[in-house]
């Protein structure tokens, strides 16, 4: 399975991630952005400040580093809470379906299974989920 068929399938039954995800993704474009900027700026300062020696331009530079700086840490912390958020609804989402797939199962069924097992597969299967959305999506 490609990445894409995977996402269709985990996503399938769980509504409402669409939008943070495309925020998510707006924000590793900010990051993207945010992190171009310093090389312009260091040829700007090798180039205009060091081999022409324009010296009253390295203010600008500076100047232009520090916001970066901020706006880069800005869009960290903005982007690090809807994934906390995003992250947080998709795991209680996906392990309420498990346990109600689980409680859904017939006794005979059920009683393979001993209690840890039941509770580590919810635990696994969910977190390996969520990571996927992040690795495999998100900074892919």
């Amino acid at each position: 399975m490609n990445r894409f068929a995977v996402f269709k399938t985990l996503k399938r039954d769980i509504g409402g991630i669409n939008k943070p995800l495309a925020s998510l993704g707006l924000f590793k474009v900010w990051e993207l952005l945010f992190g171009l900027i310093p090389l312009f700026l260091y040829s700007l300062l090798v180039n205009r400040v060091l081999v022409d020696k324009h010296i009253d331009e390295l203010w600008l530079i500076l100047i232009g580093y520090l916001a970066v700086f901020l706006f880069a840490t800005i869009g960290i912390a903005v982007s690090k809470t809807f994934s906390n958020r995003l992250m947080l609804k998709y795991e209680v989402r996906i392990k309420r379906k498990l346990l109600r797939k689980f409680t859904s199962l017939e006794l005979d069924v059920y009683s393979k299974y001993s209690t840890g097992e039941v509770k580590s597969r919810i635990e696994q299967d969910t977190s390996a989920a969520g990571n996927f959305f992040i690795t495999h999506i998100l900074d892919f």
